[in-house]
């Protein structure tokens, strides 16, 4: 059995922290790495706990493991010549049409009710206009949104 330290910076390293640093010195996948708490067998498998410093943890490669059967089965008639004469056929599939959806509300400008062009703040409410909106509908120096005094510049452009 040997014994090896892992150096981190802080109090505490993640589950999946530990398994990249462990894969990387020793060059194995991270995933065919399993940590175990030495002093109570526990195994952790979320990537996302965190270990405290000084912890001694065991390290286990798991068995490969093979998710698909090594036996293919087929029968004699050959897929690619039924494909080809048409003998296979497919289900048509059924185009939706696409659906229009209003434009959101946080798009359109409150003034002129088209998209923005060259939005601005208001400085005295927040709020967002044109540009040009801004100028047409200015009435002395009062706010075309919330009809307040303005003080200096109309809108900060965005």
């Amino acid at each position: 059995d040997s014994f090896e330290k892992v150096e981190f910076l802080g109090r505490e390293i993640a589950v999946g922290d530990l398994k990249a640093a462990i894969a990387e010195r020793k060059n194995l996948p991270k995933f065919d790495i399993i940590l175990v708490n030495e002093a109570t067998g526990e195994v952790f498998e979320r990537e996302g706990k965190m270990l405290p410093r000084n912890m001694s943890v065991t390290v286990r490669r798991t068995p490969v493991h093979s998710r698909k059967p090594a036996v293919l089965q087929f029968d004699s008639a050959d897929v690619w010549v039924q494909g080809a004469e048409g003998g296979v056929k497919r289900p048509a599939a059924r185009a939706e049409p696409i659906r229009r959806r209003a434009c959101p509300a946080e798009y359109l400008c409150p003034l002129c009710g088209d998209l923005f062009r060259q939005p601005c703040i208001a400085r005295c409410c927040g709020r967002s206009a044109c540009a040009t909106c801004f100028e047409r509908h200015s009435a002395g120096d009062a706010c075309p949104l919330c009809s307040r005094p303005r003080d200096g510049a109309p809108a900060d452009p965005i």
